[in-house]
């Protein structure tokens, strides 16, 4: 198993690789960078102003509002990167994009791991190999947490810690007198709260599951707090590093520094929720249709794993109710509603009920929804979705993210649904490039102090790009072979991956 896992980890490595977009451009994406550069090179927790508006002054020096997780982790790959950069001769505006690009493949990893976490859980259900293979790849390149493993941004990481959280306290439940499954779902709760302070709502519901267990097995209250208390310790001293982290920033242990940014839930439920489950830019079915037909898997699955099914409903109740609240419910700009990408996991592995029990016409929708979904992320990885915004018109922002105007063509109108604008933009782009009118961006001078690269005259030109690594060289002059023959050589990879993790699921 552990080299079939392997395996399953080098595949989704390498296609995660290949659609990177080698960037990081976006507001949020920026500021972690920026954390990560300046805790490498000054020890320090401030950084450079006037490159993004995404923080906060205090006694005079600016801090991100995000919090440290990802930063801390993403520490090894900054470090790779500016030792190639140190390296290899280029002029400053290349070396900082090059770094960038490094920095860029985080989520190509957490993406593998995430590939490799949802394998072993659904293998824990009890499903077969090659049903554990396909809901897998179903979650990873069929729904909208594809286009996110190309990015910076922490959903990813959020994804693989409320995942690996909900495996470990199964593998627990299994043997309950195994603690270190305890404690490693307790270190990784502990992740997500460092990446994100409201991952914490998902704790609630993990406690409840740990006294349900110990309860339906041995009827004691000691047990059942002696459990919780080892899920919790993890939690607790993350909760003690983001006190610190806050108090280093804002002299407050208790200040987020969300406060500053307006932040509030004060968007009418309704709207929140239609967006999220039913809009036509917004809707989880819609960017992951696969999810459909896990609502009848969920309820097959609620017959086998009762308690297991209460805790994933309970998680994915909480999430909805504080996201539909929340005024950027949307978590624009960016593929897909953003802020429930970790609840995918829940709505794919019922899946497998269907795939075990059902009929063949039942593999069949389900093969289809997967081919679907799979066109549907291709659209959300070949254009950046900011530069999608930017071709309808609703970006740079011109209303507020509280007014019920606020892109409401890429919210709310079917055909400027990004689904739809994208492949748009990516065919008329295709056509462009095989005739030869490839743009051309020149860059700025001083990348370093800017949080998109480009002088501002070539702006309009990203219009006409494709949101690929092997593309933006290209863009800015780089018109090497070596260009066309990796990719190449990655998609030949991939396909001899595909082949031995088939005979492997095969054979065993």
């Amino acid at each position: 198993m552990k080299n079939l896992s392997f395996n399953i980890f080098i595949f989704f490595l390498l296609i995660n690789l290949l659609v990177t977009g080698g960037r990081i451009a976006s507001s949020d994406e920026t500021a972690t960078f920026l954390l990560v550069e300046s805790i490498v090179h000054r020890g320090s927790l401030d950084v450079p102003p006037g490159i993004i508006q995404n923080g906060s002054f205090h006694n005079g020096k600016f801090y991100i509002w995000y919090e440290i997780g990802q930063s801390l982790l993403a520490i090894p790959l900054y470090l790779t990167g500016y030792a190639i950069t140190s390296l290899i001769d280029l002029p400053p505006a290349m070396k900082i994009l090059v770094l960038k690009a490094c920095m860029g493949t985080f989520n190509a990893f957490i993406g593998a791991l995430y590939a490799v976490c949802m394998f072993l859980f659904s293998q824990k259900l009890g499903y077969k190999l090659r049903t554990s293979l396909l809901l897998t790849v179903g979650l990873c390149v069929s729904t909208f947490a594809f286009p996110y493993l190309k990015t910076f941004l922490r959903e990813p990481l959020l994804a693989l810690a409320l995942l690996g959280t909900c495996y470990f306290l199964h593998q627990w439940s299994i043997n309950t007198t195994s603690q270190r499954f305890l404690l490693l779902a307790g270190i990784l709760t502990g992740i997500g709260v460092l990446t994100r302070t409201a991952f914490i709502i998902n704790v609630l519901p993990m406690v409840f599951f740990i006294f349900a267990m110990v309860w339906n097995i041995e009827n004691k209250i000691d047990k059942a707090i002696r459990a919780s208390i080892m899920y919790l310790l993890p939690i607790f001293m993350a909760g003690l590093g983001i006190l610190w982290y806050n108090y280093a920033r804002f002299g407050n242990p208790f200040d987020l520094g969300y406060q500053s940014a307006g932040i509030s839930f004060d968007i009418p439920f309704y709207v929140g929720l239609y967006g999220l489950l039913l809009s036509s830019g917004k809707s989880f079915f819609l960017f992951a249709p696969l999810t459909i037909v896990g609502i009848v898997g969920l309820q097959m699955l609620f017959r086998k794993r009762v308690v297991s099914v209460y805790l994933w409903i309970a998680i994915i109740a909480i999430n909805l109710l504080f996201y539909s609240k929340y005024y950027a419910w949307g978590g624009d700009g960016s593929w897909g509603p953003r802020y429930l990408l970790s609840l995918l996991p829940f709505f794919v592995l019922p899946v497998g009920e269907i795939i075990e029990k059902g009929q063949k016409i039942s593999k069949i929708v389900i093969s289809t929804l997967i081919l679907i979904g799979v066109i549907f992320q291709l659209a959300g990885t070949s254009i950046y979705a900011g530069t999608y915004l930017r071709e309808i018109g609703e970006f740079p922002y011109t209303r507020s993210f509280t007014e019920p105007e606020f892109l409401y063509k890429a919210h709310f109108i079917p055909n400027y649904s990004p689904i739809v604008g994208h492949w748009r933009m990516a065919l008329h782009n295709f056509k462009e490039h095989l005739s030869g009118n490839i743009p051309t961006i020149q860059l700025n001078e001083d990348a370093q102090a800017t949080r998109i690269p480009i002088q501002e005259e070539n702006t309009s030109s990203l219009r006409h790009t494709f949101d690929y690594w092997f593309c933006y060289p290209l863009y800015v002059g780089y018109r090497s072979i070596i260009f066309f023959i990796v990719p190449l050589l990655m998609v030949l990879l991939i396909i001899i991956q595909w082949l031995r993790l088939r005979r492997m699921v095969s054979r065993t």
